[in-house]
């Protein structure tokens, strides 16, 4: 007689009555709520403070803008115009803050001038302007004034403004980072002890610096010469600290 073989079919095809359906989706949702528990149990105690600190530093460099406009009937002739004073800034300018200064042209423009329209009249050209604008940089900050005084004494009719830098602000962003993060650590300390807790581990350190301008002002003595009084550069820092709670 011949024997016949019955391969069972592997667990994976065996498919579930559908009674039995509500009971799976009980075990499944007691085993999330176990994972659930489980993942709350191991989860870190954590805290997050911010840290900022200012840094002041004394300039050393100035920046000056300043700008000739002039405005003719033509654009030949408002470029002719302004490139002869212009080159009579740059020598006036270049005189006062010597070889070891710079002096650069940081824009140029023509622009098209048109009449009021009235109505059923449409504007017409009436002239062209052209603006170009110098920046001159020095060491000396005593030279700001002479700067502005020599520009407008040539010709030029606009200054753009006056700034103060300093040329590397390194150290003083180190110093701004190393207060910034001492503020965070003790922050981070004292809301830790608050709740009876100490601070363990740094887990995260995450940093900004901000170098801001300082603002000048500007006076007339009595010999009518244009004096600027240069102010402090400030150098901001903030970290942003999270660490581990302990007991």
């Amino acid at each position: 007689m011949p024997i016949i073989g019955v391969t069972a079919a592997p667990p994976s095809l065996v498919k579930s009555p559908p009674e039995r359906y509500p009971e799976i989706m009980k075990a499944i949702t007691v085993l999330l709520i176990l994972a659930s528990a489980a993942t709350a149990q191991v989860r870190q105690r954590t805290v997050r403070s911010v840290g900022e600190a200012v840094v002041s530093v004394q300039p050393d460099l100035v920046r000056v803008s300043v700008g000739v406009v002039t405005t003719a009937a033509t654009a030949a002739a408002a470029a002719e115009q302004n490139a002869s004073i212009s080159d009579k800034v740059f020598a006036q300018v270049r005189a006062v803050i010597g070889p070891g200064g710079q002096l650069r042209t940081t824009s140029y423009s023509l622009a098209t001038n048109f009449s009021q329209p009235t109505p059923g009249t449409p504007p017409q050209i009436v002239g062209f302007t052209v603006t170009n604008t110098l920046e001159a940089t020095a060491a000396d900050l005593t030279l700001a004034g002479r700067i502005i005084d020599a520009a407008t004494g040539a010709g030029a009719n606009r200054i753009g403004g006056v700034s103060f830098g300093v040329r590397d602000t390194s150290e003083a962003e180190r110093t701004a980072l190393t207060r910034a993060a001492t503020s965070a650590r003790d922050q981070a300390r004292a809301m830790a002890s608050g709740v009876g807790l100490s601070v363990g581990s740094v887990l995260s350190l995450e940093e900004g610096v901000v170098s801001g301008p300082s603002r000048a002002l500007g006076i007339v003595d009595a010999s009518a010469a244009t004096r600027i009084e240069p102010g402090l550069i400030e150098v901001r820092a903030t970290v942003t600290l999270e660490a581990e709670l302990g007991q």
